[in-house]
């Protein structure tokens, strides 16, 4: 499959800037999948609040590329980057000297450093940062799309997506979902799409052996993720707060951090708890403990919405049922969409938590096997093909007999 070991330039706009930051973890996680086929990987991420340049392994590095003086450098991390410009539009003004910087970087990496491909991580402006480097080196280039990008690149001006678009998906190109799929294809011409695949992020297996956090009888939810407006946890907060009124023994735990957090926990009432952010081992006795991990994000009045979100294939793979809102193009991933697929209103949320509380076991055992796919260590091998020959990397799932196959242009 592997031609051999090659080396990787990868660029992203968000990757974690220590051990305990929760920005851009499944960027990690992607380019560790590579590192563990035999790869190297050099990332190139734009600098942000405490971020300072370290070395992983001896095949992965991250290098922080400054673009304006470290207190003006606000558009990338803390909420994002959709809600920082939401915040304070003027911000657009730093992506002209973001772009340059990092393309000015990525140049010089590869003229420095013999490497097989350039990456880049969201459409824009990653995306488009790697399609500008490959067009001044020759290297080849791919672009890792996810949901923001996308919907930033769809939210421009026609007479701006569609040539831009058309530009950034002119070689190989993925986005993690179908309607994100299609929504780029509208925002660039149909007939210019070829090289676009379906093909979410992976997740790394639990560890062997872990203990619950826990050992109560009650009906155990959990949310893991970032703290963000576009989550929307208040939902789910208001429905415990109405199950336990009614004499449910309901607990919730929030795994995570972020900007919303302070505004939901004076939201919050009896029987939840905000427990942080956790990592590894911690994490994962988290999600093991819990029956269901709930997912009640939503669109936001742009019509921006999350694609597939690596919390659900983690607690999925330990059999915790995900119970999902405003998050199209999940519904191959769970096993009884059906029940599963939120309606985003409180009494929807009531209903599906109460739907859990009864649910057979046996679907435990179904969820898991519905993400097995997309484990890293066989998925891995799959994105690595996919760099080195354009090939097919869309997995199958539980259920399905046919494969996507995707031969982009070269």
């Amino acid at each position: 499959m592997s031609g051999g070991e090659g080396r990787w330039l990868v660029i992203t706009s968000s990757f974690p800037r220590h051990r305990r930051d929760l920005a851009g973890h499944f960027v990690r996680g992607w380019c560790q999948a590579l590192v563990d086929c035999g790869q190297q990987v050099d990332v190139l991420c734009w600098r942000g609040p405490g971020a300072a340049d370290y070395r992983i392994s001896e095949r992965l590095s991250v290098r922080f590329v400054p673009y304006a003086p470290p207190r003006a450098e606000t558009l990338f991390f803390g909420a994002g980057a959709p809600e920082n410009l939401a915040e304070r539009p003027l911000r657009a003004l730093l992506a002209v000297p973001a772009v340059g910087a990092m393309l000015s970087a990525a140049v010089q990496a590869c003229r420095s450093t013999d490497y097989d491909g350039v990456v880049g991580h969201w459409l824009i402006p990653g995306g488009l940062v790697a399609r500008a480097t490959a067009a001044v080196t020759g290297l080849p280039s791919s672009v890792v799309g996810h949901s923001a990008g996308v919907q930033l690149l769809a939210g421009l001006p026609k007479p701006v997506a569609a040539p831009l678009g058309r530009w950034i998906v002119s070689a190989p190109t993925t986005v993690p979902t179908g309607p994100l799929q299609a929504t780029l294809r509208q925002a660039v011409g149909r007939q210019r799409t070829a090289n676009i695949s379906v093909a979410p992020m992976g997740y790394e297996p639990a560890p062997p052996s872990q203990k619950p956090v826990g050992s109560d009888d009650a009906l155990r939810l959990g949310f893991l993720g970032r703290l963000v407006p576009i989550k929307g946890l208040e939902r789910v907060l208001q429905a415990v707060r109405r199950l336990r009124a009614d004499g449910q023994n309901v607990q919730l735990q929030v795994v995570g951090d972020g900007p919303a957090r302070g505004r939901w926990e004076r939201l919050a009432g009896a029987g939840v708890e905000f427990c942080g952010p956790a990592f590894g081992h911690t994490k994962w006795a988290y999600l093991r403990s819990w029956d269901a991990a709930v997912i009640p994000s939503k669109r936001t009045e742009t019509g921006r919405h999350e694609g597939l979100p690596v919390s659900l294939l983690e607690a999925a793979s330990v059999g915790a049922i995900p119970l999902v809102s405003s998050v199209p193009g999940v519904h191959r991933w769970l096993a009884k969409p059906s029940r599963q697929v939120v309606d985003g209103h409180i009494d929807g949320w009531v209903e599906a938590i109460r739907w859990v509380a009864s649910a057979d076991h046996r679907l435990r055992r179904l969820t898991r096997r519905r993400v097995a796919a997309v484990a890293w260590p066989n998925y891995g091998p799959r994105w690595l093909e996919w760099l080195e020959q354009g090939g097919n990397i869309l997995p199958r799932s539980a259920g399905e007999n046919e494969v996507q196959q995707v031969t982009p242009r070269r």
